[in-house]
């Protein structure tokens, strides 16, 4: 139910560095609104919420293992601590920065919840994103729930963020 804003702050960390984590992504999922921040530079983000209630929290950074916690957020939890685990993943529940090109007029790549297609009996498009990552989210070609959006009259490219692996040892 709404109540007064109640100011719910999550601090990020590197969990090897001990040390906040910048521009770290956060979603906040609630069944009455959603919310999307950026942390800081010291690793910290806050927001007003209006609803005591569970949350799904989402929290990354590219470089990181993406988590999600069930969060109850009322003026007992108003700020949670997390340290990120640093390896490359994403499960595309937050947005890191993928980008795409290609020639074709349809079926260009995007990231969101799969409108799955069914034609001449087989599955074109998939109906859900696989079960064992977060958030529903994938990349898919043509993702508007009918064939003519799959990819035509060319190429389409996916391109991920930079792996910068200047800090591993046998990459």
């Amino acid at each position: 139910a709404p109540a007064a804003p109640t100011v719910w702050a999550m601090v990020l960390r590197d969990r090897i560095a001990a040390r906040g984590l910048s521009i770290s992504s956060l979603k906040l999922r609630h069944s009455l609104a959603n919310f999307e921040l950026q942390t800081n530079n010291e690793g910290t983000a806050a927001i007003d919420l209006f609803y005591i209630d569970e949350y799904e929290v989402f929290v990354g950074k590219w470089g990181y293992k993406t988590e999600m916690l069930q969060q109850l957020i009322d003026p007992n939890t108003n700020t949670v601590s997390l340290n990120l685990i640093p390896e490359y993943y994403d499960d595309f529940s937050l947005d890191f920065g993928w980008t795409s090109d290609g020639t074709a007029s349809f079926g260009r790549w995007e990231r969101g919840v799969p409108i799955g297609v069914i034609f001449a009996g087989n599955v074109t498009n998939p109906f859900v994103d696989v079960s064992s990552d977060l958030g529903g989210f994938c990349f898919v070609t043509g993702n508007g729930g009918g064939i003519s959006n799959n990819v035509n009259e060319g190429t389409v490219n996916l391109y991920s963020p930079t792996f910068d692996l200047a800090t591993y040892n046998d990459p």
